[in-house]
């Protein structure tokens, strides 16, 4: 599972699928990893936990990763939009067949 980076302190790493948008878009911008990574560990982390909470009834993974290997392309080739910035998680949590109300912690 692809992990964060650590923060300020050096004390904490948290997986991908726990950064909030604003920690993902600037991990996105810093290229420190890509929407294609997050959201394969946004469905790892589905597959883990769904049995026990059974919060997804419905999912397009194969849908979400097209999703984000363009968004990925996009931050590559320099031409994010505010969307891309600002979104891609919302986006990346709804193509995976998870709500937001969801907490997978």
């Amino acid at each position: 599972m692809m992990t964060s980076p650590t923060n300020a302190d050096s004390r904490e790493t948290r997986p991908l699928w726990a950064l909030n948008a604003t920690e993902l878009v600037s991990g996105y911008l810093a290229a420190r990893f890509t929407p294609l990574d997050v959201i394969e560990s946004v469905l790892e982390r589905v597959e883990e936990v769904n049995s026990l909470v059974n919060a997804v009834v419905t999912s397009d993974a194969d849908g979400a990763r097209r999703a984000a290997f363009e968004s990925t392309q996009r931050h590559r080739d320099g031409k994010t939009s505010q969307r891309d910035r600002w979104c891609s998680h919302h986006d990346q949590r709804q193509h995976s067949g998870q709500r937001d109300a969801v907490d997978l912690g």
